[in-house]
């Protein structure tokens, strides 16, 4: 008798921990209340706050749903809104990208915040939307606003959740751009999408593939490379004449070059030390792989 109740009260003991810690979590959960502005100067208290899921970029891998994607003239990172601390609409403008608005964006990423600046990406369906909850008065309405309309989001102070970026994964490189920046990424990858209508009667699907490897050659031959066999990609300056080829030159680990040309940009998706990104090759001065050395 004694066997039980040492059980049961192992069990009530159970119950509790877990009543109050899910309570807990329920709380945070519930109490990460967005304070809006927009750029009328109407204030709101939004929440349970969300990006449609139509807005998305395909060619960033692992994306979260419920993100935004910044764009900061190199390359595109995508930022969960749950790890958002703030974001502010600046002064600055840029390109084609949400009204051409900069936006300055506070995240927490592993232990530590970063802020970047840089305009929201936008695809065919528009401009990303926020939706969510607010009261009018006692009512509880519908909250829809075009990100562009924004002037400011904040969140309640440790309220975020962490972007994870761990680094020390697979598919380690460090990517040297045109203006000799440089970050080391991991988990690199190439990503690619084409149309196929099998298994429709009537219109088909796209299909975004991510592939560990590069294509090398000239005209219709290709051969393929995969990346535990490539040193560095060398992506030479494009001539500036009409069907003008992207020169590049593969040189793999057993020190063979091969001189390879394209039509076109190659995009590489993969996680830095910012999350999780997309850039396009037309930025990239040159790939290394790090392949443990």
């Amino acid at each position: 008798m004694k066997k039980w109740k040492n059980y049961l009260c192992i069990f009530m003991v159970s119950f509790v921990a877990l009543f109050f810690s899910s309570s807990f979590l329920y709380a945070k959960q519930i109490n990460r209340i967005a304070s809006i502005t927009d750029i009328n100067g109407v204030s709101y208290k939004v929440e349970n706050i969300k990006v449609p899921f139509y807005f998305a970029l395909h060619s960033i891998q692992n994306r979260q749903n419920n993100s935004l994607i910044i764009w900061t003239e190199k390359f595109n990172i995508c930022i969960p809104l749950s790890s958002i601390i703030s974001m502010e609409k600046t002064d600055r403008k840029q390109g084609n990208y949400s009204k051409g608005d900069i936006y300055k964006v506070t995240y927490l990423i592993d232990d530590r915040q970063e802020t970047i600046f840089g305009g929201l990406h936008e695809i065919s369906a528009g401009v990303p939307r926020l939706n969510g909850k607010t009261k009018v008065g006692d009512l509880l309405a519908d909250f829809n606003l075009g990100v562009y309309k924004l002037k400011k989001m904040t969140f309640p102070s440790g309220s975020a959740s962490p972007i994870k970026s761990n680094t020390n994964n697979t598919n380690k490189a460090i990517i040297h751009f045109l203006d000799d920046q440089k970050i080391l990424v991991a988990n690199l990858s190439t990503y690619y999408h084409y149309h196929t209508t099998k298994g429709y009667i009537v219109g088909g699907k796209t299909r975004h593939v991510f592939e560990t490897s590069f294509g090398v050659g000239k005209g219709a031959a290709r051969a393929v490379l995969q990346f535990n066999q490539i040193d560095k990609i060398i992506f030479h300056p494009v001539e500036k004449k009409a069907f003008a080829k992207n020169k590049i030159t593969v040189k793999s680990v057993k020190g063979i070059e091969y001189p390879s040309e394209s039509t076109g940009y190659t995009t590489f998706t993969g996680i830095f030390s910012g999350g999780q990104f997309s850039v396009s090759s037309k930025y990239i001065k040159e790939i290394d792989f790090v392949h443990n050395k």
